[in-house]
């Protein structure tokens, strides 16, 4: 049995463990300079507080990543990663909000380069976060959108229109989480455009 009160016995380390309860999968650099903590300092605490089971560390690319043990089911987890991306976040609101999106369409709105899209649509297929309309879909897009009442537009053109797997799933996941994704308010504003219809 862990003793929890030793655990927090310094206030920066309950400070710290404060902070991955209210943004789940923040990583290293975020902690330390929200909370103005230094890293040394820091790793101290997360080594501490991980010795204890009391948070878990995902290791990612270049970032650490910390959850509250046994706090976040695996793919809330996994969504709380990926929304910690600013671009890979903002194609997902982007398409939420209108249904479908191209890879040019969302390389013109994010203002970044198509090949940056295209490398960050990708990692969201393997996630799958997003795919591809298939043909046969052409005519009936939106099907998996029914629930929701958002912008709904046509497929113009060749270009691929990619769609979210389970729209429905990420607006729920969003109005859970919605204070937990350090964003600057772009999830609260998007939620606010969008309607749900009763099911």
């Amino acid at each position: 049995m862990i003793d929890k009160e030793k655990s927090f016995e310094p206030e920066t380390r309950n400070n710290i463990y404060q902070f991955i309860l209210n943004y789940p999968g923040v990583h290293f650099s975020k902690i330390s300079q929200q909370l103005e903590i230094p890293k040394s300092t820091l790793n101290y605490h997360l080594n501490y507080l991980i010795k204890k089971e009391l948070i878990t560390k995902v290791d990612e690319e270049k970032y650490m990543r910390f959850f509250i043990t046994k706090k976040i089911g695996v793919e809330d987890k996994k969504l709380l990663k990926v929304f910690r991306k600013e671009t890979q976040r903002k194609i997902i609101l982007y398409i939420l909000k209108n249904s479908s999106a191209s890879q040019i369409e969302l390389s013109k709105e994010l203002k970044r380069a198509p090949s940056t899209i295209s490398e960050h649509l990708q990692k969201l297929i393997n996630l799958d976060i997003i795919e591809v309309a298939k043909k046969k879909d052409k005519n009936n897009l939106l099907t998996n959108y029914d629930k929701l009442k958002t912008l709904k537009k046509p497929i113009i053109g060749r270009e691929k229109p990619y769609i979210l797997q389970d729209p429905y799933y990420i607006y729920k996941f969003l109005k859970e989480n919605e204070n937990k994704i350090l964003d600057d308010g772009e999830v609260s504003k998007l939620l606010s455009l969008i309607e749900i219809s009763d099911y």
